[in-house]
């Protein structure tokens, strides 16, 4: 299994090609029917038109994962009560050219499905400071866990890039508990 500091492959939730157009066919009907989706605004109060989520919801993971699969996603990606930030755990990811260097406010840990991807993609997390790259997760089609709280972005990339993701909120678990979780068996395993 491939793993950094950072982050670990989940070799039980890599998809075959044939289920990665089918998400692709599902985003491009979310994308038609839907709002544009919320931009993301950097830490200087910017907002990138590089970064756009469309909000997917369970229902887009039929047929390509198994019900135990969604299950355990779905008890790690849930929406916090009364909490308005975090209604929507399950999301398409639209982004193209830099995603500045952040940190995830609400989130603590992302599960990531590239669908989309140019060859030289790759997520970097740096040191506290920005200054330098500490970790590098090269996607290569594979399903994997990030720490989203270690400063991060992508300055590797200008062709256009599709995830799917789930998004792990701090108030139900932190990197290291879905870490820890996965490594004794009790996500994904059989």
């Amino acid at each position: 299994m491939k793993q950094g500091t950072h982050y670990f492959h989940v070799p039980e939730l890599d998809i075959t090609e044939q289920k990665r157009k089918t998400l692709v066919e599902r985003f491009k009907i979310y994308q038609k029917f839907n709002r544009g989706g919320d931009w993301y605004e950097n830490a200087n109060g910017t907002t990138s038109k590089t970064f756009n989520y469309y909000p997917s919801g369970e229902s887009t993971l039929k047929n390509i994962f198994d019900d135990k699969q969604i299950r355990h996603m779905r008890d790690i990606c849930k929406s916090v009560p009364g909490d308005p930030q975090t209604t929507e755990p399950f999301d398409f990811l639209h982004c193209q050219g830099e995603v500045f260097k952040h940190k995830d406010e609400l989130r603590s840990a992302v599960i990531t499905v590239p669908l989309l991807l140019d060859n030289d993609h790759g997520l970097q997390f740096w040191n506290d400071e920005g200054t330098e790259m500490i970790d590098y997760l090269q996607y290569d089609y594979k399903t994997y866990i990030f720490n989203s709280k270690i400063l991060h972005g992508v300055n590797t990339s200008v062709e256009p890039r599709l995830f799917w993701q789930g998004s792990v909120f701090d108030q139900v678990a932190s990197f290291e508990d879905i870490r820890k979780q996965y490594e004794s068996g009790q996500l994904f395993k059989d």
